[in-house]
């Protein structure tokens, strides 16, 4: 196995104006396809970004970039509504808001088992039957 590629800090600078560019000109920005270009694994940006500052604010420069046009792709009919929802919850961290509200009460069921025994109007075979009866409160 080959050992890895050192870039110089001069190379990163440049990717990093480089990438600017690409999310400026593509239609659909895609770190993928930036790093692919470039010939270098996609998860040398992040490791480039732990590293430099520099290099984070591009990043989240392009993935500001990516968004908006994701979003104004979708508002003008390039893109179904529905890619664009999924795409930007795969790769900008998009999630489902759900509005959930809670008191810190615990619900209480109470189980009652009624037996009818053999009188069991409804028993047509004379068998005791039994009737589960569930109640529930809000409140404990």
């Amino acid at each position: 196995m080959a050992r890895p590629k050192k870039y110089s800090d001069r190379f990163i600078k440049r990717e990093a104006i480089r990438l600017i560019k690409y999310a400026k000109t593509a239609e659909i920005p895609l770190k993928q396809e930036f790093a692919s270009l470039g010939r270098y694994p996609s998860e040398y940006l992040s490791v480039w970004a732990n590293k430099y500052e520099w290099f984070s604010r591009a990043l989240k420069r392009f993935e500001d970039i990516q968004q908006k046009k994701l979003i104004t792709g979708a508002m003008k009919g390039r893109f179904h509504a529905a890619f664009t929802i999924f795409t930007l919850k795969n790769i900008a961290g998009w999630r489902d808001a759900y509005d959930l509200k809670h008191d810190g009460k615990l619900a209480e069921t109470k189980i009652q088992i009624i037996n009818y025994g053999a009188n069991n109007p409804s028993s047509e075979s004379g068998v005791p039957t039994s009737r589960l009866a569930i109640e529930s409160s809000s409140e404990v």
